[in-house]
């Protein structure tokens, strides 16, 4: 009994190193790379294209989950990467049940320095892409 302090100190030691102990805080590892995505992105993509005219009110906007991934911007200081999440949306119109006309696709960058936009030109011309 005279070493149960050391023995108990070793088996906690023990137990952290093969579980791999953290915090709850330590455990939310934020990439500086991509930055951290907002919890309202839905509703800021959302407000972004009505306010905008790109979607109409009896739409509806499917938003798939964040991924990472980069996006180019080519100008005349060269090729700049910018990292970030990048978000798939599809707007399906409400029409007449005799009419599809079917959906239009965009995409969005959260970027890793809180900036926010439009890159579906960029996806098509291959200047954006997700990152495994």
């Amino acid at each position: 009994m005279k070493y149960q302090g050391a023995i108990l100190t070793v088996l906690f030691l023990i137990a952290c190193v093969t579980t791999g102990c953290t915090s709850a805080a330590s455990s939310a590892v934020v990439d500086p790379k991509f930055g951290v995505m907002p919890a309202d992105f839905r509703d800021r993509i959302e407000q972004w294209l009505r306010s905008r005219g790109r979607v109409s009110m009896g739409d509806v906007i499917s938003v798939e989950a964040p991924r990472k991934g980069v996006g180019q911007d080519v100008g005349p200081a060269g090729i700049r990467n910018h990292y970030g999440f990048i978000v798939h949306v599809s707007a399906e119109p409400r029409v007449k049940p005799d009419t599809y006309i079917g959906p239009r696709y965009f995409y969005f960058l959260f970027g890793a320095d809180g900036g926010f936009g439009e890159i579906t030109e960029a996806w098509v011309r291959g200047y954006a892409a997700y990152v495994k």
